[in-house]
C-alpha cells in the first residue's frame, strides 16, 4: 500500500525498500528517480563508496563493516553506563488498613488484606524510549554529516538497549519541497529500524549510518511517490513529523565532538530522571 506523500509511516526497512522500487505516480518524475536509484554518477555524494541506490541497498545488506568499525569506536568513548529503568507507576496494595474497603474480603474473614490503596513504588522495570533521528542535510555538506547523526542514534539506542530500556528507532526526513505544484508542498516519510523488543542487526545499523538510505533512496522515495510533477530534484532542509515523547537527533549533531555530546548529555538526563 502506497503511503501519503506529507506522512508516510514504514513498519520496517523491507517496507520502505519496497517502496522505493514502487512506479512513480507522475510519469514526469521518473527519469530523477532513475538517477537516484540506478544512474553511477553521483560521485560519492552518497559516502560509504556508493554511486547509485542499488549500491546503498547492496552496502546495507552486506553491513558496510567500515561504517560499523567507527560506530564501534564512538561508542567506545562512552565506555560503559549505569542506567537502571525505573517504574513509578501506583499499583494497588491491599493490607489491614487503607483507602477502600472490600467487603468481600471482611466476609471471608481476610481482615488483613480487607483494605486497598494505591501506592507509588520504584521498581525495576524495561521501559519504553523512542529515538528519532533526522536524516537529513544540505546537499553541500560532506556525507559524514548524515553517518555522525546516524552513529550518535545508534550509539544511544545500543546503550538504552544494554541498559535494560526497550528502545525504537526511527529515522525520517522531510519539509517544504519547494515544488510549484501544491500537491507537493511538503513531504514526511519515517522508517522503523528497530522496534521495542527488537534486534539491532547489523542491517539496521547500517541503514541508520549510511548517507546515502536518505541522499539516494530517501530521493528516490520523493520522486515516485510525489502527486504533482517535481520541479526539483531535492528538498529544503527541514524535518519530517516527530512523534510526541521522541528523542530526536536534528542538525546539531554533525560530526564527532556533537555526536559525542549529544549521547553524553541524553544518558546523563535519562539517568537523572530515573534517579529523580
Amino acid at each position: 500500500m502506497r503511503q501519503p506523500f506529507d506522512n508516510a509511516r514504514y513498519d520496517s526497512i523491507s517496507d520502505f525498500l519496497n517502496a522505493v522500487k514502487l512506479p512513480v505516480l507522475n510519469q514526469a518524475n521518473h527519469e530523477c528517480w532513475d538517477d537516484y536509484v540506478n544512474r553511477d554518477r553521483h560521485g560519492d555524494w552518497f559516502g560509504a563508496g556508493c554511486s547509485t541506490g542499488l549500491q546503498v541497498i547492496a552496502a546495507m545488506s552486506d553491513g558496510w563493516k567500515a561504517g560499523r568499525d567507527r560506530l564501534n569506536a564512538l561508542r567506545d568513548k562512552i565506555g560503559n553506563v549505569d542506567l537502571t529503568p525505573i517504574d513509578r507507576r501506583r499499583r494497588p496494595l491491599r493490607a489491614d488498613i487503607g483507602d477502600a474497603l472490600d467487603i468481600h474480603a471482611v466476609w471471608g474473614g481476610r481482615l488483613d488484606i480487607a483494605w486497598r490503596t494505591a501506592k507509588r513504588q520504584s521498581t525495576a522495570a524495561p521501559t519504553r524510549i523512542d529515538i528519532c533521528a533526522n536524516m537529513i542535510c544540505s546537499g553541500g555538506e560532506h556525507s559524514d554529516v548524515l553517518f555522525w547523526r546516524g552513529a550518535a542514534a545508534a550509539v544511544l539506542a545500543d546503550l538504552l538497549e544494554q541498559a535494560g530500556y526497550m528502545v525504537r528507532l526511527v529515522v525520517n526526513f522531510g519539509g517544504q519541497t519547494g515544488d510549484r505544484a501544491e500537491s507537493n508542498k511538503y513531504t514526511s516519510c519515517r522508517i522503523i529500524v528497530k522496534d521495542h523488543g527488537m534486534p539491532f542487526d547489523v542491517t539496521s545499523t547500517s541503514a541508520v549510518i549510511l548517507p546515502g538510505f536518505f541522499r539516494a533512496l530517501g530521493h528516490a522515495w520523493i520522486q515516485n511517490h510525489a502527486p504533482g510533477s517535481r520541479s526539483m530534484s531535492g528538498i529544503h532542509v527541514g524535518q519530517g513529523v516527530v512523534d510526541e515523547g521522541e528523542i530526536l537527533l536534528s542538525h546539531g549533531v554533525r560530526d564527532h565532538g556533537t555526536a559525542l555530546d549529544f549521547i553524553r548529555t541524553e544518558i546523563a538526563r535519562i539517568n537523572g530522571q530515573a534517579a529523580a
